[in-house]
């Protein structure tokens, strides 16, 4: 719903304010230094997502949580092919005066719906632990790494703030729809054999 919001403003040139207020509370400059990390940022932060994603894929897949770990796989590159034809469709320019160089167009931001994949990531590894604490501290790891990521878009100037959001939404979309498959899925193919008393449970219970 936020995504469809989102384009409906876009198309009616009502987003202004909002991108003007990100901006004006975000907006780094090239004085300020944040130009001379980008560079260090755009590198260590995917390295970092990569990295978190293998670790509790190969957590899920110890813990033979087949479907949690086909969403997690499954995501990112919907995230990718789905924000790419938005992008196509919606053709919105980059804002100008970036601190760092960015091709393409703006409009959803490709990357913030990607690091949807913290969250997701997040989520999926607060079930292979024990603690409400510790589940907690997962999921908010997550999703800070996600807000951050699409945060420093906007202070670099390569996203507008409503691109940014609505790259989040796609990407919360895109997840949930995955797993609400996978349940549906798993739903499907375990209930004869849970009847039988032969089924296990596809999704971890912690």
């Amino acid at each position: 719903l936020v995504l469809v919001a989102m384009f409906r403003l876009l198309s009616a040139h009502r987003v202004g304010g909002i991108d003007r207020a990100g901006f004006r509370v975000l907006g780094g400059s090239r004085e300020d230094g944040l130009a001379h990390i980008a560079h260090a940022l755009e590198v260590i932060a995917p390295l970092l997502l990569v990295v978190a994603t293998l670790a509790t894929l190969v957590a899920l897949v110890r813990h033979r949580a087949w479907l949690p770990a086909i969403v997690v796989i499954a995501g990112p590159p919907l995230c990718l092919l789905l924000a790419h034809l938005a992008k196509a469709h919606e053709r919105r320019p980059r804002p100008h005066g970036s601190l760092v160089f960015a091709g393409g167009y703006s409009f959803p931001s490709t990357d913030s719906a990607v690091a949807v994949t913290a969250l997701a990531v997040g989520i999926a590894g607060a079930h292979l632990v024990d603690g409400r604490r510790a589940r907690a501290v997962l999921v908010a790891l997550g999703a800070l790494a996600t807000l951050a990521a699409g945060l420093l878009f906007v202070a670099l100037r390569v996203h507008y703030l409503s691109d940014v959001i609505a790259g989040w939404a796609l990407g919360v979309a895109v997840f949930s729809a995955c797993a609400l498959a996978a349940t549906a899925a798993s739903a499907a193919f375990t209930a004869p054999a849970g009847r039988a008393g032969r089924g296990r449970a596809a999704w971890p219970r912690r």
